[in-house]
């Protein structure tokens, strides 16, 4: 549901507007989809890798990095300016 989310948003996500509109952006709407109702969730490894793989998957499109380009997760994270996202440390 958070790749549709993010696909029904993509010009706003893929378009001109600055890294850190597109960020708030990002932690408001996608971010409220992804984790909902994560409070009952009895969270999980598999989870938790789930959860860092669509967050890294949105900085990527974001940032329209190839999976061909062979970017280090680290990398992409430097160049939007962030760090793994807490929320995947605090649902569990």
């Amino acid at each position: 549901m958070s790749k549709q989310a993010f696909m029904n948003k993509k010009k706003l996500f893929l378009g001109n507007l600055s890294i850190e509109l597109k960020k708030r952006t990002v932690k408001s709407v996608l971010w409220s989809v992804v984790l909902y109702a994560s409070e009952t969730w009895s969270m999980t490894q598999a989870d938790r890798k789930r959860l860092e793989a669509m967050e890294m998957w949105v900085w990527t499109r974001m940032e329209k990095i190839s999976w061909v380009d062979k970017i280090s997760s680290e990398e992409v994270l430097q160049r939007v300016n962030e760090r793994h996202s807490g929320k995947t440390q605090t649902c569990g």
